[in-house]
């Protein structure tokens, strides 16, 4: 999705669509990266190697990645609503392979493949709504609300999974049945959501996204720098819980899954004091 194509759609939204984009993006992102202080539990009980563990790891990102260049565009053409309704019938797909405790290792690996086509399909439907629901005054709230709501839901995502699975009988199983009900809760709202815009339909197909010429400097520094923070945050994610129970004298699940979701919830709340430490604008020149 462009930028200049959110920009004219900017501020036609209501409060409801805000609330029904960030309450989507956070539960896409939480439902995606809720396993991870699980995954040693997983590697126990189907005697899994390092190796299968780092595909079932990394299947999500080589799915994820492409659906969000694939389906970017698809809210533009087909509405905002559908799109990050079927984005969370995937994620919920998703998650339900997983709260199967019969799905075995490929319904894990399905299980990541239909929620990184589910995250890939919401993402962008989701930010448009938030966009668009922006006031006049402050422009920019929807995105930043809408990065927040996604970090946000990465980081609660692992530790109400670990917080849930220390306490329930079936650790494997009760965490997901749980983000399923929040999963069903926000697709219904989805659903029942109106959107003030109608939608403007047209064929769609799939587009490689540009950037401007005069945006493509600060776009590579962006980019940049986003590429490595979150690869960062990937190695995190994906290596803490076992450097835990090797650290740690048996760790609890509940501690595992805090850790975890500690650095996003850090990241979620910098995205509230960065903005107090941008340079100014400079200063417009006379005209001639």
């Amino acid at each position: 999705m462009s930028t200049a194509t959110l920009g004219r759609r900017a501020r036609i939204g209501s409060r409801p669509q805000m609330v029904i984009g960030a309450a989507g993006l956070a539960a896409l992102s939480a439902a995606a990266n809720m396993a991870s202080p699980l995954y040693p539990v997983y590697q126990q009980i189907h005697g899994m190697s390092d190796s299968l563990m780092t595909l079932l790891y990394a299947t999500f990102a080589l799915t994820a990645m492409p659906a969000l260049l694939l389906f970017g565009s698809a809210a533009d053409a087909l509405g905002r609503r559908p799109v990050l309704l079927a984005g969370l019938v995937s994620a919920f797909a998703g998650t339900a392979l997983f709260a199967l405790d019969g799905a075995g290792v490929g319904g894990l690996l399905l299980g990541r493949v239909l929620l990184g086509i589910g995250l890939g399909l919401g993402t962008g439907a989701g930010i448009a709504l938030m966009v668009e629901a922006s006031p006049v005054r402050r422009p920019a709230l929807g995105s930043t609300l809408a990065t927040i709501a996604f970090v946000a839901g990465t980081g609660a995502g692992p530790a109400m999974a670990g917080i849930v699975a220390e306490h329930s009988a079936s650790r494997t199983t009760t965490p997901f049945l749980v983000m399923l009900a929040v999963l069903a809760a926000v697709t219904v709202g989805t659903a029942l959501l109106r959107v003030h815009r109608p939608a403007v339909r047209q064929r769609w197909r799939p587009t490689w996204p540009t950037v401007p010429t005069s945006l493509r400097p600060g776009f590579a520094v962006a980019a940049a720098t986003g590429f490595l923070g979150w690869s960062a945050v990937g190695i995190f994610l994906a290596l803490v819980p076992s450097i835990a129970r090797s650290a740690l004298e048996d760790p609890s699940l509940a501690l595992i899954g805090l850790l975890v979701g500690s650095v996003l919830f850090v990241s979620a709340l910098s995205q509230l004091i960065a903005p107090r430490f941008s340079p100014p604008p400079p200063p417009r020149r006379p005209s001639d």
